[in-house]
């Protein structure tokens, strides 16, 4: 199962609430902020309380309202 999260109103950027999660140690309501792809790396990772996390399957699922965007994704393994 994916990790749903959605965007926070007037949040920082790329700052995430976690809608729906399948991992214990990332429950609903965590706040996880989704950093893209950097040259040279081009991995997507999710920072969540400090911890870094490589992150696969990254796709918009519902962005017709630009302030409560939703996203779903993978977690692969600790960066």
């Amino acid at each position: 199962m994916d990790i749903l999260a959605e965007t926070v109103p007037d949040g920082a950027q790329n700052e995430h609430v976690v809608v729906q999660s399948p991992h214990a140690w990332l429950p609903e309501g965590a706040t996880i902020f989704l950093v893209p792809a950097q040259p040279p790396s081009y991995d997507n990772h999710m920072i969540h309380e400090g911890q870094h996390y490589h992150i696969r399957n990254v796709r918009v699922v519902d962005g017709h309202n630009p302030n409560r965007t939703r996203t779903a994704f993978e977690v692969t393994d600790k960066a």
